[in-house]
């Protein structure tokens, strides 16, 4: 939508509902579904009119969308929480939602792994822990693999071990899976992007 009709759906959407929280929550819905399901969304949830409904979604799910890139930037990390803040945004209450993050140097002292954000791991047990506390889960990122763990299915955070640059991050775990997280964190394949072009600290992805 946003490489082919930049901001037009959402403003045509918003003079329609008059209503910002309520425009984001339709986009929400409405997105990552296809045309028909969307213009059904639209009309039986939403209560459109079709011809409304219709005008949304030549800029929603336009019919020739133009192709598209995605760079990502190892930058980019250092600013995980911000893009979280706003992706997560609450319109209602006009502020973000509270939400772990954290990127830390790592280090191997001895038999264990330290990081500057108090991220530490036993190389031994490979117990590992964050500021004293188990993670939901824990992903180790090497140059040609990727191998995640699961240690507390209680706990709220994951921790990620890129071990080649030598960083640790901790997330959310309803993160764990985003796509902030497949690109740049794993920098790995996701289900629907395809890496065209990487070097140590940037990589380009296309739509599959």
């Amino acid at each position: 939508m946003l490489s082919t009709s930049g901001d037009s759906g959402y403003l045509i959407l918003d003079s329609y509902t008059k209503n910002t929280s309520k425009s984001v929550e339709i986009l929400n819905n409405i997105l990552g579904v296809d045309k028909a399901t969307a213009k059904q969304i639209l009309i039986n949830n939403y209560h459109l009119e079709e011809n409304n409904a219709l005008n949304v979604l030549s800029y929603t799910h336009p019919e020739y969308p133009n192709n598209f890139v995605i760079v990502t930037s190892d930058e980019m990390l250092r600013l995980g929480h911000w893009i979280f803040d706003f992706g997560e945004w609450n319109f209602s209450k006009k502020k973000a939602i509270n939400h772990t993050y954290s990127v830390g140097n790592l280090k191997t002292i001895k038999n264990a792994l330290k990081s500057t954000n108090n991220v530490t791991m036993d190389l031994q047990t490979n117990e590992i822990k964050w500021n004293g506390k188990i993670p939901y889960s824990y992903t180790i990122i090497k140059h040609n693999s990727t191998e995640k763990y699961y240690s507390d299915k209680s706990s709220n955070f994951s921790i990620f071990l890129r071990t080649d640059d030598k960083k640790a991050v901790v997330m959310d775990r309803k993160f764990e899976n985003s796509i902030f997280t497949k690109l740049l964190i794993e920098r790995r394949n996701s289900t629907i992007y395809k890496s065209v072009y990487k070097n140590k600290k940037i990589d380009v992805w296309k739509v599959e």
